[in-house]
């Protein structure tokens, strides 16, 4: 299981992302909701804030999940979620190369 990120890192995500409970395009025209979430998202899809949270908490696990597997120092609560944060927004491909 994939270490969690820091509340700090939580609420950073949140205020960055801002939280929407319809589905949106975002800027490159891909189908958004909640914080940032774009798995399986379609036009007219509406959440709850408690799912919301769900869904930022999955998806910054599996990017805290990747970044685990790619960085081989130890990282402080502070770096690892601001890693698994970059890899949320940017993938896993943008941070490893």
């Amino acid at each position: 299981m994939a270490r969690q990120i820091n509340e700090e890192g939580l609420e950073l995500v949140k205020q960055f992302e801002g939280l929407r409970l319809n589905a949106y395009r975002c800027p490159a025209g891909v189908w958004t909701i909640g914080y940032g979430h774009t798995k399986g998202v379609k036009s007219g899809v509406t959440i709850s804030e408690d799912e919301a949270n769900q869904l930022l908490a999955e998806d910054l696990a599996e990017s805290g999940a990747q970044v685990e597997k790619c960085v081989k120092v130890t990282l402080n609560d502070c770096q690892y979620a601001a890693l698994a944060s970059f890899v949320f927004n940017a993938g896993i491909g943008s941070f490893n190369q």
